[in-house]
């Protein structure tokens, strides 16, 4: 695609939707603290709305935002375990 004077278009990556994928994949894989994991999905969520404006990384908003929830949640849910085996 080329504007009318014919130079090409470059179109952009969303910044915040790829920190997003990394910091949910980093916190799913190692996830030493929740804190990761909830920045993972908070940024992914402003990757999202980010998206709706400049019109791309969305799909990787949305899976930043999943894997970022995911995490969270199977985190809870190992600190919620660990507590309840211990007492």
């Amino acid at each position: 695609m080329t504007t009318p004077s014919g130079s090409p278009v470059v179109r952009r990556t969303n910044g915040l939707a790829i920190a997003s994928l990394v910091l949910s994949i980093v916190s799913f894989l190692f996830n030493p603290f929740l804190l990761i994991s909830i920045i993972g999905a908070v940024v992914g969520f402003l990757g999202l709305r980010q998206s709706r404006i400049t019109g791309s990384g969305r799909l990787l908003a949305l899976f930043g935002l999943w894997i970022g929830v995911a995490s969270t949640v199977i985190g809870l849910i190992s600190i919620i375990l660990s507590f309840n085996a211990s007492s």
